[in-house]
């Protein structure tokens, strides 16, 4: 069986099997019907899914028919190789084989059988989904496994790189002809920096990220910039950077878009046009089948009447007018109108939104269609909006700007703001600077330990921390944000004093309407009572360059322990900030967490905290903030 390779590799454009799940094998044809070239499998190249003992394995009844029915249907596959020593699960399926980097002989008898095993059929590998989330269970002394919720430990990013460089030498004397995907990392470029210092740099012939949010797409460069400085700090620009789970999970900008269904839609496009502009060179949309794809009541992929979701018609629409052609030219007319040239199937195409309400003008004599195919007439001024418009022929040098408004950003329904959001004031302080100078007696409270919500504890790959009461006192001045908060844990032992309290901000800028949510905010920033000592960590997600994710060295925090809980003083340079400052805009949106760190997964010995600072995510994403609130600067 043939690995298509030679019609698809030109395309940039993939999506998602499971492979064990029967609906996830039915949605290939859909995949396939709508222009998905490239799939990305899971399950039938997961070492706990094949193994039935150490050193054999099983694939035929483990996924193989996914693999097989992908490529009758003229796609091409890249397999991950990974498995679920606890990550993602609930128990250790592998004890024998557990911590995998200290058995590394049974994962390259894995690898070596499995890459020899599709060895016709795949050529390209995957070492671990999202090794910075990769742990195992320990095995107690005296129990059987697999042992339903033991505890956790992360493995260091050492150890990942031991696992890739067995990887590549068994993949490359298995098959020379394979190429080789780093596991993917995030937007700050912190994981991929330690794996070139580790010396993994020739165990990988592509770089793979996860960036789930999409905003502007100026914003939506950044991270890929990120990436892209780091592979040219180490002699490594040649490479191909592939986003290997790319999703509408963030922020989309973009006026009228009014259900989840057509927020995935208009992300199908926007991404495409951003992944050539900003030099990705292959994307997977994570699009798994968890319902029946396999029937026309389907609301994965098929409305009710059996016609494509919009999200499936969105992608249909941009394969059908684009197919694999390149990018002829891109320009963004006063910075909220996208216009983008692509050498299409039937000759030039031009792709138009706007992030911004928009009016332009273009000669009647252009025919045009909407992002789900259906024909749109163009009849003197076109009033844009983020639902993107497919234009036959060149654009750029005809279309007019004659007005725009301001920039607007939406996020998924679900996300929408509460109309009942507090405010509070933040009181102005003039004390001398340091944390511990400040008369906190005067300041009045956001919340107190009473009033704060208590939000329910989550699942994700693991139960995210526990949420505990807190007091809650902020207080600036022109150089800084001063942040007192006193938590109070039934459960607290003063001989570990661990927890963390973590807070967001925005700027109302007037100039932009945005919807409250944590990746409409600058920073996730992590006031983090750690073994290691107190530290200030953040994760940016919209200007990854100008604010690096990592430890704030400017940032003082000071923890004291108490009987019943932490104190925590903390001061943070508005120079840190992004670019809020409360002379510029206000109020503010601030959102926090006030937490146990039960759940936590600390940085493993050798590893720098700086690097884990992505870890703290999960928690603010998963569960909502305990406080939200608008602060006005007095």
């Amino acid at each position: 069986m043939t690995d298509n390779l030679s019609s698809n590799i030109s395309s940039r454009i993939g999506c998602h099997c499971w492979g064990t799940n029967p609906d996830s094998v039915h949605g290939l044809t859909a995949f396939a019907q709508v222009g998905c070239r490239w799939v990305r499998a899971t399950r039938p190249m997961q070492m706990d899914v094949v193994s039935t003992g150490p050193r054999h394995y099983n694939f035929a009844d483990n996924g193989e028919r996914s693999i097989d029915r992908a490529l009758e249907l003229g796609m091409s596959i890249m397999g991950i190789l990974d498995g679920r020593w606890g990550n993602e699960t609930n128990y250790n399926a592998l004890p024998y084989a557990s911590p995998i980097w200290e058995h590394l002989d049974h994962w390259e008898d894995f690898v070596a059988a499995t890459v020899a095993y599709y060895r016709d059929r795949v050529k390209f590998w995957e070492i671990i989904n999202e090794p910075p989330f990769f742990w195992w269970y320990p095995t107690p002394e005296g129990v059987t496994m697999p042992e339903i919720n033991p505890e956790l430990h992360r493995a260091p990013i050492r150890a990942y790189v031991d696992l890739l460089l067995t990887s590549a030498r068994t993949i490359r004397a298995t098959d020379p002809t394979a190429k080789i995907v780093l596991g993917s990392g995030f937007i700050d470029g912190l994981f991929l920096s330690r794996v070139y210092e580790l010396g993994g740099k020739d165990a990988f012939d592509i770089v793979s990220t996860h960036y789930l949010n999409c905003k502007h797409p100026r914003d939506f460069a950044r991270g890929y910039q990120v990436l892209r400085g780091v592979m040219a700090a180490n002699d490594d620009a040649g490479k191909e950077l592939w986003d290997t789970e790319n999703g509408p999970f963030g922020a989309v900008i973009g006026q009228a878009v009014q259900t989840p269904e057509e927020y995935e839609a208009l992300y199908n496009i926007y991404r495409h046009c951003f992944a050539y502009e900003f030099g990705l060179d292959r994307y997977f949309w994570f699009n798994p089948v968890t319902s029946d794809a396999g029937v026309a009541h389907s609301s994965s992929i098929y409305t009710a009447d059996g016609r494509f979701a919009p999200p499936y018609q969105a992608m249909q629409t941009l394969t059908a007018q684009v197919g694999n052609g390149t990018l002829l030219a891109s320009r963004h007319f006063g910075d909220e109108v996208h216009a983008y040239v692509f050498d299409g199937t039937q000759g030039p195409v031009s792709i138009l939104w706007a992030t911004a309400p928009a009016t332009v003008t273009l000669p009647q004599h252009f025919s045009a269609t909407t992002h789900l195919g259906e024909a749109l007439p163009l009849h003197g001024a076109i009033h844009l909006t983020g639902r993107p418009i497919f234009i036959a022929g060149d654009i750029l040098q005809t279309l007019a700007l004659s007005e725009v408004g301001k920039r607007e950003t939406v996020v998924l329904p679900m996300k929408q703001p509460s109309e009942e959001t507090p405010t509070c004031s933040c009181t102005r302080v003039t004390a001398p600077s340091g944390i511990n100078d400040i008369v906190w007696e005067n300041i009045p409270f956001v919340v107190t330990r009473e009033t704060i919500p208590r939000v329910q504890q989550h699942d994700h790959f693991v139960k995210v921390m526990s949420s505990i009461p807190a007091d809650l006192q902020i207080a600036y001045d022109d150089e800084a944000i001063y942040l007192r908060v006193q938590t109070y844990d039934k459960l607290f032992d003063p001989a570990c004093p661990q927890g963390l309290v973590q807070f967001t901000l925005k700027d109302q800028n007037p100039d932009i309407t945005e919807w409250v949510y944590f990746y409409n905010s600058y920073g996730l920033f992590n006031l983090y009572a750690s073994p290691y000592g107190p530290m200030v960590l953040r994760f940016e997600h919209l200007d990854p360059i100008g604010y690096p994710a990592g430890s704030v060295a400017t940032a003082e925090l000071h923890v004291e322990t108490h009987s019943t809980g932490l104190l925590y003083l903390a001061r943070i340079p508005w120079r840190e900030i992004g670019p809020c400052h409360p002379t510029q805009h206000t109020p503010f949106l601030m959102m926090f967490t006030f937490n146990r760190a039960d759940g936590l997964l600390n940085v493993p010995e050798g590893d720098h905290a700086e690097e884990w600072s992505h870890n703290f995510n999960d928690n603010f994403i998963v569960k909502d903030p305990a406080v939200t609130c608008w602060v006005t600067f007095s």
